[in-house]
Formats: C-alpha cells, structure tokens, sequence
C-alpha cells in the first residue's frame, strides 16, 4: 500500500471503547521440581488499570506447593509475578502436574497447568539366586516392586559384557502384580577370561534404578608353567641366550594369546606375544641378551 493511500488506514471517534477485564495466567518454565527454588509465574490483566485490585491464588494438589496466598496489581499496572515451589518432602508424590489458579470477584478464574518433576522415586529392587555364576549357568533374577502396579509396567534391563549373556532388554510387570521373573544364560564359549564381578541393572520410569553383583567364573583359563634355561647367562650369549618353554595344562581345547613381561630394564629382547593354537600344550620362546657397556 502507498504512502499516499495509507489516510484511509486512521479514524477519530469521540466514542469510547471498553477493553474487557481478564487475567492471563503464564510461565516461562515447563516443569517445577520439588525441593528446588521454584519458577515465576506472571499474572497479566487487560481492562481498567487505574485501580488496585487483588487477586486470590491457589495450587492444587493442596498443601503441597508454597505460593503465596494472593498478590495485588498496583495502581496502573497489569502485570504482577510470583514463585510458586514445592519443598522436599522425601514421598512419591504419585503426581505429574500442579495447577495454579488465580481467581477474583471481578474476573473469570484462570488456571496454569505445570508439569511437576518429583525428585523421590518408588523403590525397585532386584534379586539374583546365586552369588557366583559360571559359563553354562543360567542366572534367575527377580524384579520387584513394593505395591501392585496399575498399569504394565515396563523394566529395562542392562548387564556388564553384554555379550556373554542372553538377556531380554526389557521385561515388564503385569498389570495387578508386583514383580516379574527372568532367566539369563550365561554363554559357554571357548573364550578364556579372568572372574570377574559383574553388575546386573534394572531400571524404570518413576522407580529407582536397582542393581546387584555377581561373580562369573570362566572354565576356559588353563593353567600355565613357563620354566627357562639356563638360569644364568652372559651379555655376549645372543640372541637365544634363554629358551622358555611355556606349558598349559587343564584346558587345551582352545586357542589362546600369551603376553610375556620382564622387570629386566631392557635387558632382554623377545616376541612378547605368543599364540597357541587349539590342542597345542608346549611351544618354546627364546629370548635374547643385549650386550652393552653397562656395568
């Protein structure tokens, strides 16, 4: 539109023209969490502002939220804050909202809902029928609740080496129950490794998160001897001044990787890692001497 036509855009009236009185309730923030300071919340007015007016408050659930009882719009003004918080008061609340009201005689009742974030939780717990597990085992767990749910509810669960272990990623307890049962295999592989503490999780929304140990013994580490000759050597013996013969016992069924160390402040030079392949029970490692001016 031009400069030129825009005339037809303005009018004066000598009438005048009422604005209706209403609040309007808003927040800046989407969730209070208990036992934290609080949020803002910001009361507007529309209307007549030449006079004062207060205006009633409320937070329901009741005596749960701290908020002060009223708050008044001064003199031309139309805009009032307050905090509203909720102390810690260490129970499940079992409640995912508040909503504030604000009401008076001369408007129309306004309600905020907030999202509330309960910082207790339900506890959760998980049990196991063993102490100490080994490959080829299966692990029985149990993951309960204090009271019957309401509703499915669904558990997720997490393991440490996840691989060695045939577990669900969730299960879920039945509508009117307090737990649930589940079996977990240990896989019996060819794979030696050392015990290890392993630590079995359970979590769920609103509950705490449940967690226990185990030991999971492995049946594939065999034993081993490494006797070397001879037992003392000159600088100048070379490269194959020591054999090591390096013997396994027990379990012999595998393939397995040797890794060999010394405390001889690099005085010695050798392959450091040995391989022996499945049915192999001796293999021979010379080790050498380095000839240098140290005394």
């Amino acid at each position: 539109e031009s400069v030129q036509a825009q005339s037809n855009n303005a009018g004066v009236s000598t009438q005048t023209a009422n604005v209706m009185k209403r609040l309007y309730i808003s927040s800046v923030s989407s969730v209070l969490q208990e036992g934290t300071s609080g949020i803002s919340i910001t009361l507007k007015r529309s209307g007549s502002c030449k006079e004062s007016e207060t205006i009633s408050l409320k937070a329901t659930p009741e005596n749960m939220a701290n908020l002060p009882s009223s708050v008044s719009f001064r003199q031309k003004e139309n805009t009032v804050r307050f905090i509203v918080s909720v102390p810690d008061n260490a129970e499940v609340n079992g409640i995912d909202s508040i909503y504030v009201t604000a009401s008076s005689d001369i408007y129309d009742t306004v309600t905020l809902p907030v999202m509330f974030e309960d910082n207790d939780k339900y506890p959760l717990t998980v049990t196991i029928d063993k102490n100490t597990y080994a490959e080829g085992d299966t692990i029985h767990a149990v993951i309960s609740v204090s009271e019957a749910v309401e509703s499915p509810l669904p558990i997720t669960l997490n393991i440490e080496h996840t691989k060695r272990f045939r577990m669900p990623s969730s299960v879920v307890v039945k509508q009117g129950e307090r737990q649930v049962k589940v079996d977990i295999p240990v896989i019996n592989d060819d794979i030696p490794s050392n015990d290890e503490g392993i630590e079995l999780k359970a979590s769920a929304e609103g509950y705490d998160v449940a967690t226990t140990m185990f030991i999971l013994t492995d049946d594939d580490v065999p034993a081993i001897e490494m006797p070397i000759t001879p037992s003392i050597v000159s600088e100048a013996a070379g490269s194959e001044a020591i054999h090591a013969v390096i013997r396994r016992t027990g379990v012999v069924g595998n393939k397995i990787t040797l890794r060999l160390t010394d405390d001889g402040n690099d005085a010695l030079f050798y392959n450091n890692t040995i391989t022996m392949e499945k049915g192999i029970t001796e293999v021979t490692v010379p080790i050498g001497v380095k000839d240098n001016v140290k005394v």
